[in-house]
């Protein structure tokens, strides 16, 4: 169960979080915040590709259903306070939580920022591993965030658990009520001491809320900077460097059209 109040509080710690990477981004370097949100990448066999949108149309069938999902059972009308656990939201909210650490392309946009907060270059082939998840979240995304203190490592931190991404993904748990309080008992569970043996609805509840909100309001913010990038930086044509050796740059001039939404290159 998880009251309005608490919802918001998540919501809104969220939203603040995420609001403060893309605010720090532009801040720190306005030229990575035109790279984020112009989705200029390097592939091998084809070179530079300016607004290549592919992992934004791989994964907008995924948000478009958390969106539908979040609207449906933590939309609290104006007459309910609280959102009771359900058998059958429950299992929904299991799936969706395996997706959204799934999610190359979320966990992508992720990455990147926490590359470009970390004073790093920005990452023109970013790959996201197949395997070894837990190390390339934990140990590189969420202590990128945590080394430039960006309170996105404490969203991470409140969320994600490969005990409770790997248990899902592989129907590997079960629900039992012990002493009146509602477990998830997870039987992928070793005996190591990072890892979960169990976690009752309540936590799960919150663990569920801020992994959904986060990918949630990482999109949406995206989405929104990107749309009003003319009204936020005062022009609709944009210089920016790109490496063409180690210490070597050229510069490409690029325009954003906002009737299509759409960045190209500016000749």
């Amino acid at each position: 169960m998880i009251t309005r109040a608490e919802y918001n509080k998540i919501n809104s710690e969220v939203a603040n979080a995420v609001k403060q990477v893309y605010d720090n981004i532009k801040r720190v370097n306005v030229d990575n915040y035109i790279l984020l949100l112009s989705n200029i990448k390097y592939i091998d066999s084809e070179g530079y590709m300016i607004d290549d949108r592919d992992d934004e149309f791989k994964d907008v069938n995924r948000l478009r259903f958390l969106e539908d999902f979040l609207n449906t059972y933590y939309n609290f009308p104006s007459n309910q306070l609280e959102v009771e656990d359900d058998n059958y939201r429950l299992n929904l909210e299991l799936m969706i939580y395996s997706h959204i650490w799934e999610s190359k392309p979320f966990l992508k946009s992720l990455s990147q920022a926490s590359h470009i907060l970390s004073s790093q270059e920005y990452s023109w082939n970013l790959k996201v591993p197949d395997y070894k998840k837990h190390e390339y979240i934990s140990q590189k995304i969420k202590q990128l965030f945590k080394n430039c203190n960006s309170k996105i490592s404490e969203i991470i931190e409140k969320s994600y658990h490969s005990s409770l991404r790997n248990a899902f993904a592989h129907s590997d748990y079960s629900i039992s009520t012990i002493n009146e309080i509602d477990i998830i008992n997870l039987h992928n569970y070793s005996g190591k001491q990072w890892e979960l043996k169990s976690i009752s609805l309540y936590d799960w509840s919150r663990r569920f809320l801020y992994s959904a909100l986060l990918t949630y309001h990482f999109y949406k913010t995206y989405r929104n900077r990107r749309t009003n990038i003319i009204n936020d930086l005062g022009e609709d044509t944009y210089v920016i460097p790109v490496p063409i050796e180690k210490i070597e740059y050229k510069t490409l001039h690029i325009k954003y059209e906002p009737i299509f939404d759409d960045f190209s290159l500016f000749l």
